[in-house]
Parts: C-alpha cells; structure tokens; sequence
C-alpha cells in the first residue's frame, strides 16, 4: 500500500459534533462560573466600601480577564 492508496477518512458527523460542541460550552461554564462570581463578590464589595460601579467595574475586570487567562493554561502577558 502507497502513500496514495488511503483513502480519505469519513466526515465527522454533524450530529455528533454539535454535541460535543455543546458539551464543551456546559463544561466551559461550570468552570467559569466560579470567576465570574468571585469578580462580581469583588466589585459588589469595592462599592460597599464607596467606589462607583464604574470605578469597582474597571478594578475587577484586570482581574478578571487574568484568572481567565491563567485557566485557558496561558500567562497574562503573553
């Protein structure tokens, strides 16, 4: 058998990658949410203690972005 005998593998079912595809984002979200309630508990408290929402909102949204950052497995500054 050649290098050019092989034939092409089958398409991936659609079916199938919509499904994982929607499993991953329900993965995705579970592992989010947790960051996502940390920063709002952060900005709700920066405001209890006499910040603007816009000033807490723009404190938080650093943090935020780097948690996310360091979770996808990459450094912040990168």
């Amino acid at each position: 058998m050649s290098l050019f005998d092989r034939s092409a593998p089958d398409p991936p079912d659609p079916d199938e990658l919509r499904e994982q595809f929607a499993r991953a984002l329900m993965v995705m979200r579970d592992q989010m949410t947790p960051l996502f309630e940390a920063a709002d508990g952060l900005r709700a408290d920066l405001e209890k203690r006499g910040w603007s929402p816009t000033a807490a909102e723009a404190a938080v949204l650093p943090w935020l972005q780097t948690m996310m950052a360091l979770c996808a497995g990459r450094h912040p500054t990168t």
